[in-house]
């Protein structure tokens, strides 16, 4: 007799997974709440999963890495020790099992990262850094670089910047931080080395030439509408070269009342010389004092507009007489007539100035001719 036996099944059978285990997995960085894991790619792998936990207690976790073959476990627990397994799963979601496992225990209190320098002057430099998990509390130091110095401890920083100050200009430093974390404390980061900038001088101070004429219309130049035949090179060049304004008015149209107005900085009916021949109020500040009180070289040529030595000068000119030929000057205290034509004398006494001004030190200079007052008298040659 024949017996025959027929077997059913619903299960499906699938291929053995080909993808071999994943290798060398480690951990390639660890601070107090969250490690990096990383392990060798495994040839055709769909995916990767990872698995962690607590070394003692705790809850298996798995997370699905997709193709990375690393990846960053968060919201560990400080101080604790954590196992770590990764598996390389086939595109029909078979696997050949796990990696060797591995342990690793999160730090008491985590490195800070990021350290930088920024906002370097000659005397000071601004530390930087990114919060560190866990850390209530950072310190920081700070050398001359390369070692071999002490280093100089800052503690009780609260927040994840310092300004370092008292440096030494052009000079070497290295800067490390470390985080506090209750009672303990992390390691001290590596280093960021930086120099410091040189002293940052204050500009030189500028050298002032103002130059005055009397009774000059303002149309008679070619930046302002002169005729083409007057030629005025040098002139020209100052409107061309710094700024010319184009409206500009005196305090007065008087010389007296003008002149005490760029020496005072005031209206005529503030400093008291309202008409010509008067006299400004006595005592009033002065720029040419306040800037000889202030280091500069000062000096003067031509009209003040006022009775008596120039005030606030160290060298002068000054006008006495308004004749174009064969003019009066008294220079430094001494009067006397000078031959020749007023526009070249009182040149000379301008380059004669320049000449005296000591080596490196900045001047003033006020230039105020009478040219081109009337009755004019020409240069011969003009």
């Amino acid at each position: 007799m024949l017996f025959f036996a027929f077997i059913f099944s619903n299960n499906y059978c699938y291929s053995q997974c080909s993808v071999p285990k994943p290798k060398n997995i480690t951990v390639t960085k660890m601070n107090s709440c969250s490690a990096t894991i990383k392990w060798n790619a495994s040839a055709n792998a769909a995916y990767y999963v990872l698995w962690y936990k607590m070394k003692t207690g705790g809850t298996e976790t798995t997370v699905n890495t997709g193709t990375d073959t690393f990846y960053t476990v968060t919201g560990l627990s400080a101080n604790t020790s954590y196992q770590y397994k990764t598996s390389a799963y086939c595109s029909n979601n078979t696997t050949k099992g796990y990696s060797k496992l591995i342990s690793a225990k999160t730090l008491k209190c985590s490195v800070i990262e990021n350290l930088a320098v920024s906002n370097i002057n000659d005397d000071s430099a601004l530390v930087l850094w990114s919060a560190a998990c866990g850390a209530t509390n950072f310190k920081i130091r700070y050398r001359l670089s390369p070692g071999n110095n002490q280093w100089t401890v800052l503690t009780n920083i609260s927040s994840t910047s310092f300004q370092l100050t008292s440096l030494t200009a052009l000079t070497n430093y290295e800067v490390q931080g470390s985080a506090l974390c209750g009672t303990d404390t992390s390691l001290w980061s590596s280093s960021i080395s930086f120099q410091t900038a040189s002293v940052l001088l204050p500009p030189a101070p500028p050298n002032i030439v103002i130059i005055l004429e009397d009774d000059g219309r303002y149309d008679t130049f070619k930046p302002t509408g002169g005729p083409s035949f007057f030629e005025s090179p040098a002139i020209n060049r100052l409107a061309y070269e710094g700024v010319n304004f184009k409206y500009s008015m005196p305090a007065s149209s008087q010389c007296t009342p003008s002149r005490v107005s760029i020496y005072t900085g005031l209206y005529p009916h503030h400093h008291g010389a309202v008409t010509n021949g008067a006299p400004m109020i006595t005592g009033l500040p002065m720029i040419q004092q306040i800037l000889k009180d202030n280091g500069y070289y000062t000096g003067f040529v031509g009209k003040t507009g006022q009775s008596g030595d120039p005030i606030g000068f160290d060298w002068y000119a000054k006008s006495l007489s308004p004749d174009y030929v064969d003019p009066k000057f008294k220079v430094n205290g001494i009067t006397s007539t000078f031959t020749g034509h007023y526009a070249d004398i009182s040149e000379k006494f301008a380059l004669q100035f320049l000449d005296t001004v000591p080596e490196g030190q900045p001047f003033l200079l006020m230039f105020f001719t009478v040219v081109p007052h009337g009755p004019t008298i020409p240069k011969a040659e003009d």
